[in-house]
């Protein structure tokens, strides 16, 4: 008994011998297929999401053991390990994985490369901590394992490279990236030791991004401080005599712009986590928040801009959804993600039997003619609109109702394109009681249009809420209607919008 007194704190409380619970209730780790089978728990609903996990993750397997201590309480007690297989000092069981896979795996030179670019790109419990934890350690060198015989770029930048090892997923989180996209860029832990994370735009805070990850990616992490000629010696000024630097104090800055909006994901299930009482995850890439990450024209090395070369947003094709390449990555059967604080933005709903659209992103069986929903479509060829499609200028996501009334909810994944911060022939946008000046050639506002009766009195026009279309779409829309685009005045720019929700959430033309 002196035993489980020590030990209990351990173990999640249930409820007592034959007291009936809700599987959905159980603690997250005890929610699996085994368990429901040997419970008789049955599924209640036909919802379901997309998930994927980290590179090699698999689900935990009790009847291994925890030969090497970890965090899986959720609670800020020390994590345990099985004394009677083997005592250590709770901070060396990420050395203890290390050496032994760096000893005895068989692909040797893999390992080799892989540690030798950790001395390259290198983060450290001097300045992030978590000396008891292990998983987060793991995750980042596992960047070095899979790109070992890649491309530098695939160790940098967000990557879509081959898991290794193979991908295998188990009760994970909901996808927001391949499993395989961790890179050093889009780590978590660097994030943190090089202060990046969260970092944010001028135009948000008003201060000069954070410049470490800026100065330490160019000086450390790629081109070094000095130009060199092809066979590796100094550049030199023919005239000073002085070395040639590869990049000033200016371009640092201008870098650090781009290393803006980088915030952590949601925390998950099915990783190690020392405490509940912070909602962390260092293990999955981190995301952008688009409106904490600067806009605005950036310049590269050498008088160049970032973004020279990708076309203009402005100059691509119409309807470009429904353009060959064009990607679709699957939702779920619903807006919202249930136990996660995500939500995707209105859909237009495709459910006509002739929407090539539909019937592509259905996938239907040829003998049931259910919908598949395949988990990520690029688009083989060029698709023809039908009805509501014809009409739209740009979508982020698409409700598709099946033939047999089936429901599946789909993200477009747009091309990259530029938007110019300066342009010709701007017009003005509101929102609430602001104006703005907004490009007319850009899907970039909601159509509000008036009537001449009551001037700050708007209606939506949209085929979907919170729809985005051209100056012109917005224009020809009121006409058909009998109406004009609104336009509101600077000393009283106050105008009412009914319908689409536009009012007081996004300018509308």
């Amino acid at each position: 008994m002196s035993r489980w007194g020590s030990k209990k704190k351990y173990f999640e409380y249930i409820g007592r011998l034959g007291d009936n619970a809700e599987f959905t209730e159980l603690p997250a780790g005890l929610q699996t297929d085994a368990m429901a089978s040997v419970v008789g728990a049955t599924r209640s609903s036909d919802a379901y999401f997309e998930v994927c996990g980290s590179l090699g993750e698999v689900a935990n397997d009790p009847s291994i053991g925890h030969r090497y201590s970890m965090f899986v309480y959720g609670n800020e007690d020390e994590p345990t390990r099985e004394p009677d297989r083997q005592t250590y000092d709770l901070t060396h069981g990420k050395q203890m994985v290390w050496t032994s896979i760096a000893l005895n795996a068989d692909d040797q030179l893999r390992q080799r490369v892989a540690w030798a670019l950790a001395q390259i790109y290198v983060i450290a419990e001097d300045g992030l901590g978590r000396t008891m934890e292990h998983e987060v350690w793991f995750r980042y060198y596992d960047i070095f394992v899979s790109n070992a015989f890649g491309n530098l770029r695939d160790v940098l930048q967000e990557a879509r490279t081959r898991p290794y090892p193979p991908f295998a997923p188990s009760s994970l989180q909901f996808c927001r990236h391949e499993p395989s996209a961790l890179t050093v860029t889009y780590s978590p832990m660097m994030g943190t030791y090089l202060t990046y994370q969260d970092s944010e735009s001028h135009a948000k805070t008003g201060d000069y991004p954070d410049e470490n990850y800026a100065r330490e990616f160019m000086q450390l992490f790629s081109i070094g401080l000095y130009k060199l000629h092809l066979d590796g010696t100094i550049i030199f000024d023919e005239a000073s005599g002085k070395r040639l630097e590869t990049y000033s104090n200016q371009d640092i800055m201008e870098f650090a712009k781009v290393f803006t909006g980088f915030v952590e994901q949601s925390t998950r299930a099915n990783v190690e986590r020392p405490t509940v009482a912070v909602n962390e995850n260092n293990i999955d890439p981190m995301r952008i928040r688009p409106a904490s990450h600067d806009a605005f024209p950036k310049m590269g090395l050498d008088g160049k801009h970032i973004g020279d070369g990708v076309p203009l947003c402005e100059e691509m094709p119409a309807r470009a959804f429904l353009r060959k390449g064009a990607v679709y990555k699957f939702w779920g059967t619903s807006v919202a993600r249930p136990n996660a604080n995500e939500r995707l933005d209105p859909p237009l709903e495709v459910s006509s039997r002739t929407s090539a659209l539909r019937n592509t992103l259905c996938d239907a069986h040829p003998e049931t003619n259910a919908c598949r929903f395949p988990r990520k479509l690029v688009l083989p060829d060029h698709l023809t609109c039908q009805g509501n499609e014809c009409v739209v200028d740009k979508l982020s996501s698409v409700k598709v109702v099946g033939p047999n009334g089936e429901v599946g909810f789909y993200e477009h994944v747009p091309m990259p394109c530029v938007r110019l911060s300066f342009f010709q022939g701007g017009v003005k946008v509101q929102e609430s009681n602001a104006l703005l000046c907004a490009n007319p050639n850009l899907a970039a506002a909601g159509t509000s249009c008036c009537g001449f009766w009551v001037p700050n009195q708007a209606t939506g026009r949209c085929m979907f809420d919170e729809e985005l279309v051209s100056y012109r779409t917005a224009n020809f829309r009121c006409l058909v209607n009998g109406q004009a685009i609104c336009n509101p005045k600077e000393e009283d720019p106050a105008i009412k919008v009914s319908g689409c929700e536009y009012n007081a959430r996004l300018f509308s033309w």
